[in-house]
């Protein structure tokens, strides 16, 4: 499909700070050299060490980016909602894949291609400064994240990450599919405590010890793959202390 044919998908990209702070010209041009790919759960979009397929941003569904080492232990970086974008790193340097990236759930990408995307920033190197600060929003976001595995204690990080999701939902900024909000102040986040854990570099079992602690607190409520936030004020409150 022509990527002229995507110009309906201009307001759920806007949803997303960096793509609505772009001009009218970027986005057009964008969306104009675009394709849209659809995943299967646990398909793969692309691999550790792969050479750069595009840039893309998630429309639907989830991606998970992790690395595995020599012995098969997975780590896990983040997974990425929608309507954020990734892959740009190897559009500046020219280098490889750093990570593997899977569709977490069925997914749908919009796809910028390498040689499209190219060909058009040579046409327009003004450009550049755009994608310059899509990856500088997430250095910063990189050093914050840093600074809270060196300074904080596994209880505040966990914590930290709980407000962010229920900051976003109740904002409205975006909404992704592991999370619902009822619009009277209750935020359900459907994620399994390992992947929690994971994105915490805090172990399966603390995690859980922390999470249970704050549901006695009158917090959260766990179930069986999600947990219910139903005092969102309280747990900013705890952040702050």
């Amino acid at each position: 499909m022509d990527g002229s044919n995507f110009q309906h998908l201009l307001p759920l990209l806007e949803r997303n700070a960096w793509f609505r702070g772009r001009s009218a010209e970027f986005k057009s041009d964008m969306l104009g050299i675009s394709s849209v790919s659809y995943f299967e759960t646990s398909e793969s979009i692309f691999q550790r060490n792969a050479l750069n397929g595009g840039v893309y941003a998630v429309l639907s569904g989830s991606v998970k980016i992790f690395g595995v080492n020599r012995e098969g232990k997975e780590a896990l970086l983040t997974f990425i909602e929608p309507v954020d974008w990734f892959g740009e790193l190897a559009l500046f340097d020219g280098d490889v894949r750093t990570h593997n990236a899977v569709a977490s759930s069925k997914t749908q990408l919009l796809c910028l291609r390498h040689d499209k995307l190219n060909s058009l920033l040579a046409r327009k190197p003004n450009y550049w400064r755009d994608f310059g600060v899509l990856m500088s929003g997430k250095l910063r976001a990189t050093f914050h994240l840093m600074e809270d595995l060196a300074l904080l204690p596994a209880k505040q990080r966990v914590v930290k990450r709980l407000v962010l999701m229920v900051n976003n939902a109740i904002s409205g900024e975006y909404l992704p599919n592991n999370i619902t909000y009822d619009g009277l102040g209750t935020v359900t986040l459907n994620v399994d405590q390992a992947s929690f854990a994971a994105m915490l570099s805090i172990s399966r079992q603390t995690a859980n010890q922390i999470l249970k602690d704050l549901e006695s607190d009158g917090v959260l409520k766990l179930d069986y793959g999600h947990l219910t936030i139903i005092d969102a004020m309280r747990l900013s409150q705890i952040l702050n202390q």
